[in-house]
């Protein structure tokens, strides 16, 4: 068990009290003082310190409907390593139904696709892309493809000539799902997993897998 001790007149406690050091008598002095002066030196530091810069926005590019895109709804873009951008566009482009945009580090702009109800088409992409290592980028329409209603799953390849669309799959068979409003995820084996709104057994929406085959079935 320990003790306090007097050495000298100086007595060493054990407590939270400072001790002062007068020889023959003992004294404890109060650490409240100490806390005081604590106190007022992080505010003084709190005051020297200078506030945070305020930001600065920089308008890369403005949308200006057709020919251009349109009304980018829940996009988030997808960054290459040069520091480009891709996203989509709800509506616009040549057609109307929206686009798949490339945007540069300097604001300049290319429509890489223009959606075309057309039968086959996709129509109206409402989520972002995701982009793989070879620099395919993958994405969904709400409507559009084989019934013009039920929407697609894209893809996006680039090539010495441009960008070539390819529809993976369209929604609408009996059972399938329907109306994808969400953005695809991409694994390692290049499997491309995503939900729909509404369709599938219950009508109540239906979660999708893309095998790197390229055929559709559907995730447990």
């Amino acid at each position: 068990m320990r003790f306090p001790v007097t050495t000298n007149g100086v007595k060493c406690g054990f407590n939270n009290s400072a001790v002062e050091s007068k020889l023959g008598s003992t004294k404890r002095v109060s650490a409240t003082k100490g806390v005081v002066k604590l106190a007022m030196l992080s505010v003084l530091l709190f005051v020297a310190v200078p506030s945070a810069q305020a930001q600065t926005e920089t308008v890369l590019y403005s949308f200006a409907n057709s020919p251009d895109g349109a009304n980018p709804r829940f996009v988030t873009p997808v960054l290459d390593t040069k520091g480009n951008l891709y996203g989509t566009t709800n509506y616009g482009g040549a057609y109307g139904y929206g686009t798949v945009f490339k945007l540069t580090p300097s604001g300049m702009e290319t429509i890489l696709h223009s959606f075309d109800l057309n039968g086959t088409d996709g129509a109206y992409p409402y989520a972002s892309l995701v982009r793989d290592k070879k620099g395919n980028l993958y994405g969904t329409t709400t409507e559009g493809g084989a019934d013009d209603i039920d929407g697609t799953v894209f893809e996006l390849t680039p090539t010495k000539k441009g960008w070539t669309e390819t529809v993976l799959h369209s929604f609408g068979a009996s059972g399938d799902g329907s109306q994808p409003y969400s953005a695809l995820t991409l694994d390692k084996n290049g499997n491309l997993y995503g939900t729909t709104n509404v369709g599938g057994a219950y009508s109540g929406g239906h979660r999708r897998l893309r095998a790197p085959s390229r055929s559709c079935a559907a995730a447990s």
